[in-house]
């Protein structure tokens, strides 16, 4: 991160191409991106660890995986088809990684089987 920092601050041409715009105004975020799910979002020298599955499923907005492998069982009236109900957008995409929004809904379905997946509390999938 400080090196992503410390270009922007010597060569912020090189990120023209981005088209990230004002680049004194960008908000960092670090995770560490690992294959297991073990220490799943605990913070190590302030980076959070996150497992590559979430970011995949998150990324690609494929809720539907959960109720094949996370939740094998899962009989509920429907299932997922978004994460992003009202569309994607990187601020939503990190909101949804860095509040384990994921796991917590896979969690919470597997306690009430019965019960949709994805609750956000204006409208269930």
């Amino acid at each position: 991160m400080n090196a992503v920092q410390t270009l922007l601050a010597q060569q912020p041409t090189d990120f023209q191409t981005l088209n990230i715009g004002d680049t004194s105004k960008l908000q960092f975020h670090h995770w560490i991106v690992d294959t297991t799910i073990e220490h799943d979002h605990e913070l190590f020298s302030g980076a959070l660890k996150v497992s590559m599955q979430e970011v995949m499923i998150a990324l690609k907005d494929e809720a539907h995986l959960l109720v094949g492998s996370v939740i094998p069982d899962y009989e509920g009236p429907s299932v997922p088809n978004s994460i992003y109900p009202e569309g994607f957008s990187a601020k939503t995409f990190i909101q949804r990684i860095e509040t384990d929004f994921i796991w917590r809904q896979t969690m919470e379905a597997q306690k009430q089987p019965n019960a949709r997946l994805f609750s956000f509390g204006y409208e269930s999938i």
